[in-house]
């Protein structure tokens, strides 16, 4: 899978976008939101983060 790197406010994340976890890119598994503007990122290991200001993730990106 080939992914390309975005910076992304909150409100523009998506279920299947990677963030870097260490010296990996785990896979957003479900978005809820807490407060505002803010969003709470569950990733496929189980973590938990919070987004309140844009932040860098991997979106799979399809050639053709």
């Amino acid at each position: 899978m080939v992914t390309a790197p975005l910076d992304c406010p909150p409100h523009e994340l998506r279920v299947g976008d990677h963030v870097l976890a260490g010296d990996r890119l785990v896979p957003i598994v479900d978005l809820r939101y807490r407060a505002g503007a803010t969003r709470t990122i569950i990733l496929a290991t189980g973590a938990l983060r919070f987004a309140d200001r844009s932040m860098r993730v991997y979106r799979p990106f399809v050639t053709r």
